[in-house]
């Protein structure tokens, strides 16, 4: 309405030429913002208030807009050219922003030209209160104008190839500014002077063209900009379709309802039959109903829905094929994109595969093993029954080093095949080491494991191997677990691994079952605590140290000598059998820290007690394997040994012949270290391995230990005794003493003293005792006795000068 008033006012005046001008430039306002509205342009919209602002100004610079009374002209006709000039002042600097945005790129200078119209607002309420003689309407207009010029002079950011425009721009802005003023000042002193009149026609004109010239070429440059869009989208246009027709993959395109609007090539070679042009096709009867709403429903909500399909291909040789569904929201349409992923996925499936099977027999290794154990916890937690049955093979190293190990791959491989055979075929068998087998049977108890077990026995150890020709044998052991709900997957295949490792303890093919109660679970998590305790200290204030008496056969049997050996008691006081310490610290590699317990605790009483050091023979201390390796406790012994050397020469090292024969350049060493310091080594179970005349060459041995397996029932048994002679006699021409082990009885106390033997050791003189005991404790020499020796009344050397031979004393 106030537009239409001032063309009224405008139109109705004495000057019919200034009318005409305001009213073209109402529809040159009218035009623009419809252009402005229509092409979505900023700059157009900014042109179309610019030009209404400039024309609101022509307007109150009329005379006769104030004609409509006295009164009105006095008091009004001031009051709305300072709008008029504030309100252009905004749309100017809009237009100015708009115009050169690109290179207003300083984000401090565009707030400092947004406060340019606040300014101007704020100049033209002070200009209200002032009296009328100093009423300026057109300075805050020109004093925005000086602000905008300063803005940008203290900026200096606008491009070179632009200052040009931008002058323009400000000289055509001044020149109208200065006609504002000059005809606000004129006006005040004679409102009908043409003068003023021609000087706001001139800086309207001046401006006016001054910006119409910038805005035609803005307005140019912003059409071939369009243009260029234009163009760059029919292009991209057209390269999308030869894209999406020709594309390697299938691709479907449907609306938000799941009606298909359009498909590719792929997608018509993939869905034969069911994508066809001329009719409606929708997304439901090509992935099914189902399958299509989920889609869509989740494309919409998320944006995105994946999924694999199978898809039967019609061809003679294409089969089955599976495809990756991945679908994605696009504004109001979702582009679905189908991928044969079907080699993928079988590599998938093989590497899966390989993952959990094992390559030689292909059944289940330990990763697979483990999965079917936790599903088989879950049927026992809901009720049902399983069992696990473990199987060790004995001595297969020596299978693959006698026969090859292409033989021993192959009885690897026959062995799993007969576990099938026996087993049901629920039964769920793996590979969980190069000579282990395991096997989770589910709706099995107990019981019915353990029959399962011997029958397995028998078709595996029991029948022999027909492998290439030659006929093998094999022995193993086997442990029986159920599964219990409280126990994870890999705890259970140790509880059945250390169930099958006391079954190879006994004979060949021995059944072990470990039942998962709360006691027998409470004794092997007990071990296993123990076991992780061992790897940080030992239990010191539960060990301690005993000793069994050696008696000399020959000699005085009054020279006491001893081998100390390790007890452990519980939290009561009550002794523990040592074999449960023993194993858990071979376990996890505690033997070394146990061993350096022993001789430390050996050296120390002897060091203590030194007249009874010197009163005994000597004293044997248990080396383990795993010590004889390990550098740094060598290092601890020899540094021990320096400490002690009073005692040191009364310490006998008992190393087994299977740990010499391990590594024997690295026993010789520490053998040769040890005779440095006075100390001698023994040959520990002499004859329970392969035994070597090699090895008793290479090391020199002070005392032959014959292991115990000969020595009980030898009174019964002449083989035994013939074997032993030999050992003796060998050991004699080795200038090393011969000790039996595990003598038990008089009658083979005997045997042994009719065998010349050197020293005996066994219960039948005593039980290990403390080794604080033996301070004040003779040993019992009435078996010797009655074995048909009588003690010596003091030492003497007449055995030996009977016998032609050296003092039985252990050679240092």
């Amino acid at each position: 309405m106030l537009w239409l008033a001032v063309l009224w006012s405008a139109l109705g005046g004495h000057d019919r030429r200034i009318g005409a001008t305001i009213a073209a430039l109402g529809l040159l306002v009218a035009a623009a913002a419809l252009h402005a509205w229509i092409r979505r342009s900023r700059l157009t919209a900014a042109l179309a208030l610019w030009t209404a602002s400039l024309s609101l100004c022509a307007a109150a610079s009329v005379p006769d807009l104030a004609g409509l009374g006295d009164s009105m002209r006095i008091a009004g006709a001031h009051s709305l050219r300072l709008a008029a000039y504030t309100a252009h002042l905004a749309s100017t600097v809009w237009l100015l922003v708009a115009l050169f945005r690109r290179d207003l790129a300083s984000p401090r200078l565009r707030r400092a030209l947004a406060l340019v119209p606040a300014a101007g607002v704020a100049v033209a309420l002070v200009m209200l209160v002032l009296p009328q003689r100093f009423l300026v309407p057109a300075l805050p207009y020109a004093a925005g104008l000086a602000a905008v010029i300063v803005l940008l002079g203290s900026m200096h950011t606008l491009a070179a190839t632009h200052a040009a425009r931008l002058a323009l721009f400000l000289a055509g802005w001044g020149a109208h500014a200065a006609a504002a003023v000059y005809g606000s000042l004129a006006s005040s002193a004679a409102p009908h002077d043409w003068l003023a009149r021609l000087a706001a026609g001139s800086g309207i004109a001046a401006f006016a063209a001054s910006a119409g010239l910038i805005v035609v070429g803005a307005l140019r440059a912003e059409a071939r900009q369009r243009d260029r869009a234009e163009r760059n989208a029919l292009d991209a246009a057209r390269k999308y379709r030869h894209v999406y027709y020709t594309a390697p993959v299938a691709l479907i395109s449907i609306d938000l309802l799941g009606q298909v609007l359009r498909w590719n090539d792929q997608a018509a070679q993939l869905f034969r039959g069911q994508l066809k042009q001329g009719r409606l096709n929708t997304l439901g009867a090509v992935l099914g109903r189902e399958r299509a709403e989920t889609l869509v429903a989740e494309a919409r909500s998320s944006g995105r829905h994946r999924s694999e399909i199978q898809v039967r291909l019609e061809e003679a040789d294409g089969g089955l094929r599976t495809c990756a569904i991945d679908a994605l929201l696009a504004a109001d349409a979702i582009e679905i994109t189908l991928v044969d992923v079907t080699e993928r996925s079988l590599l998938a499936h093989t590497l899966e595969h390989m993952a959990h099977h094992d390559s030689l027999t292909d059944r289940l290794n330990r990763r697979g093993l483990e999965r079917e154990i936790e599903r088989l916890a879950a049927s026992v937690a809901a009720g049902g029954a399983a069992s696990l049955i473990f199987v060790d093979l004995d001595r297969f190293k020596a299978i693959n080093d006698v026969f090859g190990h292409a033989a021993g791959d192959s009885l690897v491989i026959e062995v799993a095949n007969r576990l099938a055979g026996v087993l049901p075929a629920s039964a769920r068998i793996g590979r969980v080491g190069g000579d282990e087998f395991l096997a989770a049977v589910p709706d099995c108890t107990l019981d019915e494991a353990r029959s399962m077990a011997q029958r397995l026995v028998h078709d595996v150890v029991d029948e022999p191997y027909d492998i290439d020709g030659k006929r093998i044998r094999v022995e193993a052991g086997v442990g029986i677990v159920e599964v219990a709900t409280d126990m994870r997957a890999p705890e259970l295949i140790a509880y059945a691994s250390a169930a099958c490792a006391e079954a190879k303890k006994g004979s060949g093919g021995r059944i072990v079952t470990a039942e998962s109660s709360r006691e027998h679970l409470a004794r092997y998590r007990a071990g296993i605590a123990l076991g992780m305790r061992l790897r940080t200290s030992l239990p010191t204030e539960r060990m301690s140290v005993h000793a069994q008496p050696i008696v000399a056969l020959k000699g005085d049997p009054r020279v006491l000598s001893y081998e100390v050996l390790l007890r452990e008691q519980d939290e009561r006081g009550q002794p523990l059998p040592p074999a449960r310490l023993i194993a858990a610290a071979e376990r996890h590699g505690a033997m070394s820290a146990i061993d350096r317990f022993m001789l430390e605790r050996t050296l120390e009483h002897l060091d203590r007690h030194r007249q009874h050091a010197a009163s005994l023979g000597f004293v044997t201390v248990n080396l383990s394997g795993i010590s004889l390796n390990d550098d740094r406790f060598l290092a601890d012994v020899h540094a021990m040994l320096a400490r002690h050397c009073a005692v040191a020469p009364k310490i006998c090292l008992e190393i087994t012949e299977s740990v010499a024969l391990y590594d024997m350049r690295n026993t010789r060493r520490f053998v040769d270290r040890m005779h440095s310091l006075g100390v001698r080594i023994a040959l520990d179970d002499f004859g329970a391995g392969y035994s070597s005349f090699a090895y008793l060459r290479e090391l020199p041995a002070a005392l032959i230990k014959i292991d115990g397996q000969f020595i009980v029932g030898i009174d019964r048994d002449p083989k035994n005794q013939v074997i032993v002679r030999g050992i003796r006699r060998l050991a004699e021409e080795l200038g090393a003493a011969c000790l039996a082990e595990r003598v038990e009885d008089v009658a083979a106390l005997a045997t042994l003293l009719a065998l010349d033997l050197d020293y005996a050791q066994g219960f039948v003189f005593s039980k290990a005792q403390p080794i604080e005991q033996w301070l004040t404790q003779p040993v019992d020499l009435r078996p010797l006795e009655r074995a048909g020796r009588r003690p010596l009344a003091g030492r003497s050397e007449a055995p030996a000068a009977q016998h032609g031979r050296r003092v039985p004393a252990v050679p240092a």
